[in-house]
Formats: structure tokens, sequence, C-alpha cells
């Protein structure tokens, strides 16, 4: 086995590796050794094998088992109402309310300052939130933000002032809400599809607000399609 002096991880040692000088998952620099540090003591060798192997399931357990209790806590905050939101303009009195409720982080360095921070269920990995974010700035949003830890179940996009850039953020928030009902955004509905649509997720419009929201964990039954066309 090879470790790491700066964590203790610990990685197998392969020959064609030798010599070789690779990054620990914490940063620090590994030399391979030329040969093998257990070659000496085979039954050591096994031994250190069987409880890294050992660790590393049980460390997994308790990773999963933290998943789960995570999605379940977020999946109950989702469904649950929004009582006494302030009085706001579109969903600024729900942003309000998840600010008081959970805190708020600009998105970007939410995410750089733990790399276990993510979307709810990682619906978006993290590389994929913070390209979105990234566009979302490129259009001229103001800021995103993140609500809670380690899981956020909504994204807050704070709009630009320009009348035309806010257009953008209001069809891409509109074309979010379609794709997860299952709606293909660029297909047509009846007016009554339509008029049904829109009671149960009213769309976000135009009513000066200063933000929109994205809500991966609506509270009412929704589509699985995720992979938005820009």
């Amino acid at each position: 086995m090879v470790t790491c002096n700066s964590c203790g991880r610990q990685f197998n040692w392969r020959a064609h590796q030798a010599g070789r000088q690779f990054k620990c998952m914490c940063g620090a620099p590994i030399v391979v050794p030329a040969q093998d540090p257990d070659a000496a003591d085979p039954a050591a060798a096994a031994q250190t094998t069987k409880l890294v192997t050992a660790a590393a399931i049980l460390a997994m357990i308790f990773v999963l088992a933290g998943v789960l209790l995570g999605v379940q806590h977020f999946a109950a905050e989702a469904s649950a109402p929004e009582p006494n939101e302030p009085a706001l303009p579109g969903l600024d009195g729900r942003v309000v309310k998840l600010m008081q409720q959970n805190g708020s982080e600009e998105v970007l360095a939410w995410l750089k300052e733990n790399t276990g921070r993510g979307i709810v269920g990682f619906y978006w990995t993290r590389e994929l939130t913070a390209k979105y974010a990234q566009q979302w700035y490129d259009h001229g949003a103001k800021n995103v933000l993140a609500f809670g830890d380690p899981f956020t179940t909504r994204l807050a996009i704070e709009l630009p002032d320009d009348k035309s850039k806010r257009r953008y953020f209001f069809d891409y928030a509109n074309n979010f809400r379609l794709q997860f009902m299952g709606v293909n955004p660029s297909g047509r509905l009846s007016p009554q599809e339509q008029q049904e649509l829109n009671e149960r997720f009213p769309p976000q419009t135009e009513m000066n607000q200063k933000y929109v929201l994205l809500d991966f964990l609506p509270s009412r039954p929704a589509g699985n399609g995720m992979q938005l066309p820009f």
C-alpha cells in the first residue's frame, strides 16, 4: 500500500506506477516507491487490504445514509406550504422566506466551499450547476443564490434591470417548469392542457420582481425531464 503523508489515505501499489508521482484526492503529492512496501510481509499486506476494504464499505454506508436523510429532509421541506410569505411581486416573498429560514449564499462560492454541496438529488451535477450559473451571469444576472446546506432545493436568480435581458430569465424559468413536468418546451399544448398546466404550476411573468425561482422539488407531482436546451 502507498500512504498519503497528508491525509492518510492508502492506495494499492502497482509496478507500472513505480517511481511516478501523482496527487492524492486531498491535493498532496504522492511518490510511488520503486518496490511494493508490503512485499516483505504478504500477511500484513493482506490484512491491511481487508481493513481498508472494510473501512471503505463502512464509510460508504454512512455517506449513503447521510444522503438519504438529507434528501428526505429537503423533500419534506419542499412539499410543505410556505406560510407567512412577505407580500412581494412574483416569487420574491418566497425567496425572502427561504433566506430567513435557511440562509442564502452566492451559488458558485457555495459550491466551492464544500465539495459535498449540490442540487438535492443531484438532478444537476455540481459541474452542470456551476456551468448554468455562469451562463446566467453572462446573460446579465446580478446574483444566483443557493439556500441551506449541504443540498439546495431551489436556486434564485436575481434579475437584471434591462427589460430585454429580463425576458431571457422568464423564458428560462418557464422552460424549466415545462421540462420538469415532462413537457417538450417546443411542443404544442391544447388550450385545456395549457390551462391545467398553468393552474398546477403558474408561470413566472414580469411583475417588476427581483427574482425568478427554479424549484427542483415542486410541491406537486412533476415529470422527470431535467436537461434544459440551452
